[in-house]
């Protein structure tokens, strides 16, 4: 009935959810939300819900409507519209709590230096004139370095002034950190959040204030599933109060960098299985192309043999020896494949094409071998203090070329060429390794 829920060992809980609905059409400009919450505070239930319907009239504006039905009946409906000069103007009426008055509020979004610089005013103030609230921050928006912000708020905060600071240090991981001053007293936080998958992040930290003491800072958020868990360490008049913080900050530290390795060594282990699966297929494609290359070969002998006989009988082009290598990786002997392709006018002319993609060829392979010494843990956090990441590991194997040594004319000529240069023999600039009688093959 009437009767105010009641959990007398659950101090303190909250949950919240809301569906939203709009219309198939692209073109619509109507757009509804519909959720509730439940509240358990000091062991007395309560809940509400709500609904919020939005409306497009025409770009650039938008208009807001919201009702919450609960304990107390709270209505507020607002408009946005953003400006030539690509200035967000704000205006709201809303509802105040256990009053009869209604809250009016007007508020103005602008980039300034060139969208270095953001920076937000609001005004708040009640059907009676009397002022609610007023907001001044400022943002900075430089990728470069981390983007800090000040904010001066008044009338709805204990700490009127803040300031804070946000970098992200590397893919996936961030750090936080503000300083807020009020009436009461101050309060810091340092926090860490750390990219545990694509769609989870874990966050750790401290909180220092004058109210509630240290504070361990605990939360898990998973798409928009947010888990937080404070932990109250001690109060501020506790005895060595400074000790325990400087402690729990370690403490903090050690574990954030334990989740990093954790992390990290999932992450190596799932790439290493990738690429053991992708190095598997790639020999079972290269074998595949080998042995076809080899069908090829045994099928251009004979043309190949007899085209040499013909050159070497009216001392035209004639390969010796060719051969298909990667330096420091495998190699093949093509000299069957190109005497194959020696025209009867004693001319060869290869494309510059990778010499693989030619009947006969194959892809090579590098035998290359490299090292990779990762980071300890002090080093991802100072990098300066890093003597070595990484060596070979990311040197790229050479491409693979091709030697030809042939004779013409009563000469032996020898060249090289890349992989994807073209080859016209005879050439003019080879290197000639003397008479032909002379020089041995």
């Amino acid at each position: 009935g009437d009767e105010e829920a009641s959990f007398p060992e659950l101090k303190d809980a909250h949950l919240s959810f809301s569906v939203t609905s709009s219309s198939p059409s692209p073109d619509s400009k109507w757009n509804m939300t519909v959720g509730g919450t439940t509240n358990v505070e000091n062991g007395k239930g309560s809940g509400s819900g709500s609904v919020a319907v939005e409306y497009v009239p025409v770009q650039g504006t938008q208009i807001s409507a919201d009702v919450d039905i609960g304990d107390t009946f709270k209505f507020n409906i607002g408009s946005s519209r953003m400006l030539s000069s690509r200035t967000m103007m704000t205006a709201s009426l809303r509802t105040i709590p256990n009053t009869e008055d209604l809250s009016l509020s007007l508020g103005s979004h602008r980039n300034l230096f060139e969208n270095k610089l953001r920076a937000s005013w609001a005004l708040g103030m009640g059907s009676n004139l009397r002022f609610h609230y007023g907001l001044l921050s400022f943002t900075t928006t430089s990728d470069d370095y981390p983007t800090c912000t000040a904010k001066l708020n008044l009338g709805i905060s204990s700490f009127p002034l803040k300031l804070t600071a946000k970098h992200e240090f590397e893919s996936g991981q961030s750090g936080y950190v503000s300083y807020a001053w009020g009436p009461t007293g101050i309060e810091t936080k340092t926090i860490f959040a750390r990219a545990l998958t694509s769609y989870a992040v874990w966050s750790i930290g401290v909180r220092h204030s004058i109210q509630s003491g240290l504070t361990w800072l605990l939360q898990l958020e998973r798409n928009d599933i947010v888990f937080r868990i404070p932990i109250t360490i001690c109060r501020r008049n506790s005895s060595a109060y400074w000790e325990k913080s400087i402690l729990l900050s370690l403490v903090s530290f050690l574990v954030d960098s334990c989740v990093r390795d954790i992390v990290e060594n999932s992450e190596s282990i799932e790439a290493a299985e990738r690429g053991e699966l992708k190095r598997e297929s790639s020999l079972l494609d290269a074998d595949k192309s080998r042995r076809a290359a080899e069908q090829q070969i045994q099928m251009m002998t004979e043309s190949a043999l007899a085209n040499r006989a013909r050159k070497e009988a009216c001392d035209g082009l004639v390969i010796l020896k060719a051969l298909y290598y990667v330096d420091g990786g495998e190699s093949m002997d093509a000299t069957i494949q190109i005497q194959f392709r020696v025209k009867e006018n004693s001319k060869l002319q290869l494309p510059s094409t990778p010499k693989s993609h030619l009947l006969g060829f194959y892809s090579l392979t590098a035998t290359h071998k490299g090292t990779f010494v990762k980071q300890s843990w002090y080093e991802s956090w100072f990098p300066w203090l890093s003597r070595q990441t990484e060596n070979e590991s990311n040197t790229a194997a050479s491409p693979p070329k091709l030697t030809v040594r042939y004779s013409y004319l009563g000469k032996v000529y020898e060249t090289t060429i890349e992989d994807t240069e073209a080859l016209v023999l005879p050439q003019e600039d080879a290197l000639c390794l003397g008479e032909s009688n002379v020089v041995v093959e």
